[in-house]
Order: structure tokens, then C-alpha cells, then sequence
């Protein structure tokens, strides 16, 4: 098909690593199933046993069929052999012990076998059908290309295996409340973990639904008076990349307690653990409006109730609204340099996450943003994402601070020229620009991460020179 981009089953472990690649395999086998058959499928939670399934459907009070995934990308040996009948005698032992019924058992590898082990196969399969009169079936490479290729699975090929996917596209699904009863959704107005909410909040559901995401802004109801940022990973089964997620946030609590005297980051308020298999961190927000409500740019559906009326919009800014851009940006490299110095990184910079505290000059992120969180394709937010957080895997360096340095430079260049995505030069559009402020942002924004500066104070400390220049009338 003209356009359709070639599938490479290695995407899992480039993404992911190999047990992890293996984990993010059986997730978009388990996807295939339902669109294929149009049945409800369960992916069976692997702690305890998993009883010989990876995939299901059916009922296991009755009968089911059952799809066993093997992410074997670099051979089939006897090894492999001797591993497939394993797991198909744990399926069978387990069916004896449960009291279900199998019909259907199908081995799911993402490669073609080679004629030895094909000869292997249909003696082997032959066997274990005329023994149990299960039926025994194979999705090899070629059968999971022919079954990808199918119309109803389009969604499963573009969300795992489109290169040219757009970069705000990770394998996770919006609404998180698709597993929650309506009286635990995060609502605006609502109480949650203690906390009454002031907007509906953020939420991703994982691809596999083993784990969701919410972030919202609150206010602490017991003491009251304290603004809070809200950030819940919500466990619903193991996985790689829950586990990953709910890792990061308590790293993100222990990088709180060592940074509790920094100077512009957000403080711990509160780390719990529920019995739902839910952890919430609370840490201070601080007060000030944001940076989109005081500089713009304007959203493309505005911001429900901004605190003030932006200077910037779509057009550029003048002269000496681009002299407070670049002032407030100077303190935040500052503050991010905090994170910077103990190998750690926002990656989530944008117009809604940094905060003009103290008078319109104090930036300072609103939260810890992705630091401590495992790298995931299309991180971060468009249209300030940096190059490296589209594929991070194959990247010259992984999202880290030089990402920040993007970040900066690329919220600057927005807000300045109206203009995303760094698309023109800055000078282009605003020709009384200084020309150092146009070199500065341009090496913060080569794609390359390693021709970035690598210390952000050095794009600070260009900034507060060129802020010198813009409100001082300071020649070109």
C-alpha cells in the first residue's frame, strides 16, 4: 500500500529494551486479537502465574482460545523449540487444574522459521492436536504482516510501528476514567486523595490499560491554604512501563526532599500509597499566573480563565515585551540548572508549565515535569519538543538537559515571533532584533543535542545580556 510505512517488529526493543520489547509485544498482540476477532480480549496479569496465556478469549470458567507471544527476533533454535512446548504444556496443566476448556492455541512470533524448525512445527503441532484436539495455529512474521495490514488493525500498525507518526502520538490512550467508576474521575470540584480540584485533570491510559496517568491543580482542604500540583500513577496490572511510571514518581518524591532548599522548584507536600494500587504525589505550586496568560502565545482554544490578558498573541511581540521574554527565561535556565547539576531534566517545558512568580521576571517550572520518568516516544509537549524525544531510542543523546536548553530556546522563539516550531529565522520576522539573540536561540535549537550548549547558564547568561541590549535600545 502506497504510503504506508514497512513494519519492524525490533520497534518494541528500540523503544523499550528487550524485556521490556517483549512486554510492549504482547500489548499490541493483545490489541491485534480484539481487532481481529472482534472479541473482548484479556492480557492476564503474569504475577503469580499466568497460566500458560498471554492473550485470551473466552471465558475461564468454560472454554477459550489462547494466543502464546514469543518476541524471538534473532532466531528460531531448539532452545525456542523446547521453550514453545513448555509453554504449551503450562497452558494444558493449567486448563487440568482450573477446570477450562482449550480450543484454539496460537504461537505469535515475529519472524519466519527456518526450514528445520518449519519441518519442527508442523510435526510438533500435528502431534499435539491428534493428542488434546485443540486446534494449534501459528502467526509468524508473515501472518502478523498480512493481519497488521488489515483495515480494522490500522490504528495497531500506526500507534506501533508508523515512523513518521506525528510526535505528540505515544502508544497511551486519553481518558484514564475509562477504568474508574464515575465517583473516582478527577473532576473539577471533586475531593481527590485530600485535595479539592480545581480543573478536570490530565489523563493517559496506557495502550494495555495496565496503568493510568492524572495530573490536576489543587488546593489542600486540611490544613487549608496550600496550592498543590497533583501527579497519580494508578496500577491496575504489572507491567514494564507501569512499573517505569510509578518508579519515576518515587524518584521524582526523593529528588523533592534533596532539592527542598533550591531556589524556584516546587517543594514535596505529600507522598502517598493507596490500597487501589494508586500513588499520589502532592508538591507546592507556585503562585503566579502562567507564562502563556502573561506572554502568550495564544492557544489555539484559549486558556478557560487566564489571570491576565496576554501581551503576545499570534503576532510578534515588540521590543520591549521581547525584553521581558528573555529575562524570565534567564531565571528559568537558573532554576533548571538545579535539576541540571544533579543529572536530571524538566522535558516538559511549555507556555501551561512554567510560572511567572514574584513579578513577571521570576520563571520557574510549575512541576518536575518528565524528570525521573523513563524516555517515551513523542514526550513532552508540541511544538517545543526537541528532536531527541521523537525517538529516543535512536537518538545521538537520550532526552536529558541539553532537551531543556531546546526547550527554552524554542518557548522563547514562539512567544517572540508567533511563530512555532522555530520555523523561521527569528530575525525574519522581527528585523530589530538583536543578531545575538538570534545566534543564541539558534544553537540552543540545533537538532543535534550534542552541538547544544551543554550547561544552560550559558544560554542564561546570553539571555541577560541580550535582554541588556532590547530594553536598553542598545544598537544592532
Amino acid at each position: 500500500m502506497t504510503g504506508v510505512p514497512p513494519i519492524n517488529f525490533r520497534a518494541h526493543a528500540l523503544r523499550q529494551n528487550d524485556a521490556g520489547g517483549r512486554d510492549e509485544f504482547e500489548q499490541m498482540l493483545g490489541l491485534l486479537v480484539h481487532a481481529i476477532t472482534g472479541l473482548q480480549t484479556r492480557i492476564p496479569e503474569a504475577r503469580g502465574g499466568d497460566w500458560g496465556i498471554d492473550a485470551l478469549v473466552g471465558d475461564l470458567n468454560g472454554r477459550v482460545s489462547i494466543w502464546q507471544a514469543k518476541y524471538y527476533m534473532d532466531g528460531f533454535t531448539t532452545q525456542h523449540r523446547s521453550e514453545v512446548n513448555k509453554s504449551f504444556q503450562s497452558a494444558l496443566n493449567a486448563a487440568g487444574d482450573h477446570g477450562h476448556t482449550i480450543d484454539r492455541w496460537t504461537l505469535c512470533i515475529p519472524r519466519n522459521m527456518p526450514p528445520a524448525s518449519v519441518k519442527w512445527w508442523h510435526d510438533w503441532s500435528a502431534r499435539q492436536q491428534a493428542a488434546t484436539g485443540i486446534v494449534i495455529d501459528l502467526w509468524d512474521d508473515n501472518e502478523l504482516r498480512s493481519l497488521l495490514a488489515r483495515p480494522e488493525a490500522d490504528h495497531i500498525r500506526h500507534l506501533y510501528y508508523d515512523p513518521y507518526r506525528p510526535a505528540t502520538e505515544a502508544p497511551e490512550l486519553p481518558v484514564a476514567s475509562a477504568l474508574l467508576n464515575e465517583d473516582e474521575a478527577w473532576r473539577a470540584g471533586a475531593v481527590a486523595a485530600g485535595y479539592l480540584l480545581h480543573e478536570d485533570a490530565r489523563e493517559i491510559l496506557a495502550a494495555d490499560r495496565s496503568w493510568a496517568w492524572r495530573e490536576a491543580t489543587a488546593d489542600r482542604i486540611q490544613p487549608p491554604g496550600l496550592h498543590v500540583m497533583l501527579r497519580q500513577v494508578r496500577i491496575f496490572r504489572d507491567s514494564v512501563a507501569g512499573s517505569a511510571r510509578r518508579d519515576g514518581l518515587i524518584a521524582q518524591a526523593a529528588l523533592l526532599d534533596e532539592l527542598r532548599n533550591a531556589r524556584g522548584l516546587p517543594r514535596k507536600a505529600e507522598m502517598r500509597r493507596d490500597g487501589d494500587g494508586s500513588m499520589t504525589l502532592a508538591t507546592t505550586r507556585p503562585d503566579g499566573p502562567l507564562w502563556r496568560d502573561v506572554f502568550g502565545p495564544v492557544p489555539s482554544t484559549p486558556p478557560s480563565s487566564p489571570a491576565i490578558s496576554p501581551l503576545g498573541s499570534s503576532a510578534p511581540l515588540d521590543r520591549l515585551s521581547t525584553a521581558a521574554v528573555v529575562a524570565t527565561a534567564a531565571v528559568l535556565c537558573d532554576t533548571l540548572h538545579e535539576l541540571h547539576r544533579r543529572g536530571h531534566a524538566h522535558r516538559a517545558l511549555s507556555p501551561d508549565t512554567v510560572v511567572l512568580r514574584g513579578g513577571r521576571h521570576q520563571g520557574v517550572p510549575r512541576d518536575l515535569g518528565l524528570t525521573a520518568l523513563p524516555p517515551v516516544p513523542g514526550e513532552g509537549h508540541a511544538p517545543y519538543q526537541a528532536p531527541e524525544q521523537h525517538r529516543p531510542a535512536l537518538a545521538a543523546l537520550p532526552p536529558g538537559p541539553r532537551t531543556d536548553v531546546y526547550q527554552v530556546a524554542s518557548l522563547i522563539h514562539h512567544t517572540v515571533s508567533g511563530l512555532p516550531g522555530a520555523a523561521l529565522p527569528l530575525r525574519a520576522v522581527l528585523p530589530e532584533i538583536p543578531p545575538r539573540l538570534e545566534e543564541a536561540l539558534a544553537r540552543a535549537l540545533d537538532p543535534d543535542p550534542r552541538r547544544r550548549p551543554g550547561d544552560i547558564r550559558a544560554l542564561g547568561a546570553e539571555l541577560r545580556n541580550v535582554r541588556g541590549e532590547l530594553s536598553g535600545g542598545g544598537r544592532r
